[in-house]
C-alpha cells in the first residue's frame, strides 16, 4: 500500500495543507493555525492511535463494515466518535483553541477528515482483507506523515494516553531521521 493517507484526504477536503510542524523552536511561529491544520493531522492522528490496539483496529473494522454507505454521505456525524470516543469534547476544544474556529466548525472539519480517511481506508484496504493486522499495518505506514503534520501545541498525544504521538523526532526529517523512522515503524507493526 503505497498511499499516503495524509494527502489523499488533504485532497478530497480540498484545502491543501503543506506545512509540515517545525522541531526547531523559531521556527514552530511560522506553522499556520488553521482549522484544516488541525482538525487533518489530530483526525488521522486518532485513527492512528485507535488501530495500534486490537480492540481499537477491531472498532474501525466494525465501523468500516457497518457503516460503509453512510461513510459516504457528507452529513455523516459518527466518525468522531468512533476515532476519540469519551475524548472527542476535548479533542474539540484543543482544536477550536488552536485555529480560532467554533465548536461546529471544528466538529464538522474533524469529522470530515475522519470520514474521509475511513474512506480511503476501506478503499485501500478492501473489505474482504479487512483484519486487525492490516488495518495496523495500514496505519503504522502512515505514522511520520501524519504526526510530522500534527501541532505539538495541541498536545493530542497526552490526551489519548500515547505520549510517542506528541514526540518532537516525529517532526524531524533528513535522511538519518527519516531511517530511524522506518526502523521504528517496522517494529511496531503488530498490535499493542
Amino acid at each position: 500500500m503505497s498511499i499516503n493517507l495524509f494527502e489523499e484526504v488533504n485532497k478530497m477536503m480540498g484545502t491543501p495543507i503543506s506545512k509540515k510542524e517545525s522541531p526547531v523552536e523559531n521556527k514552530k511561529n511560522e506553522y499556520e493555525k488553521t482549522l484544516e491544520g488541525a482538525a487533518l493531522p489530530v483526525a488521522l492522528a486518532g485513527i492512528y492511535h485507535l488501530a495500534t490496539s486490537e480492540a481499537g483496529a477491531k472498532q474501525i473494522i466494525n465501523h468500516l463494515l457497518n457503516h460503509a454507505e453512510e461513510m459516504d454521505k457528507a452529513d455523516s456525524d459518527t466518525s468522531v466518535a468512533i476515532t476519540f470516543g469519551n475524548k472527542a469534547e476535548e479533542v474539540i476544544t484543543k482544536i477550536t483553541a488552536y485555529s480560532g474556529a467554533n465548536r461546529l466548525d471544528a466538529y464538522g472539519s474533524l469529522n470530515e477528515a475522519a470520514r474521509l480517511a475511513y474512506q480511503v481506508m476501506l478503499r485501500e484496504i478492501g473489505k474482504d482483507t479487512l483484519a486487525t493486522e492490516e488495518v495496523t499495518q495500514f496505519m503504522v505506514a502512515q505514522r511520520h506523515t501524519i504526526l510530522s503534520h500534527l501541532p505539538e501545541v495541541l498536545q493530542l498525544g497526552h490526551l489519548l494516553g500515547d505520549e510517542t504521538i506528541d514526540d518532537v523526532s516525529n517532526k524531524m526529517s533528513g535522511p538519518i531521521s527519516n531511517l530511524m523512522h522506518s526502523l521504528g515503524e517496522s517494529f511496531s507493526s503488530s498490535p499493542k
